[in-house]
């Protein structure tokens, strides 16, 4: 698959997510080199994406980059396969989903902050 094609489908597989939203990265003159192709968010939570085509892997300055985001809190990853991504949107959501869920027990008093 070519990087553009795994580009639209990955963006077009989060665009659909409830709560969700991404947005491909054009490199420009205003833009700061190496960094991740899409970006957006994923429920309330930021990522950096670097998508590359099948056996491709980011340069440095790209991993330096992905390493820059994660730093700061995002959710930061780099696919060649949409199945491979899927999989990690679909992990992530879903312990997003469960972080909220869990966050509302607590408050309603249903279960005791410390739990696991």
């Amino acid at each position: 698959m070519r990087e553009k094609s795994l580009h639209e489908r990955i963006m077009a597989y989060i665009n659909i997510q409830p709560g969700c939203k991404c947005r491909k990265r054009h490199g420009t003159a205003y833009g700061h080199k190496g960094d991740p192709d899409l970006y957006g968010s994923l429920c309330g939570l930021h990522f950096e994406f670097e998508i590359k085509q099948k056996g491709e892997k980011p340069t440095p300055l790209q991993q330096k980059r992905l390493k820059e985001w994660e730093a700061t809190g995002s959710i930061v990853g780099w696919f060649d396969d949409f199945e491979l991504a899927k999989g990690y949107i679909d992990e992530t959501l879903a312990r997003s989903t469960f972080q909220v869920v869990r966050a509302e027990l607590v408050k309603l008093g249903l279960i005791d902050a410390a739990s696991r």
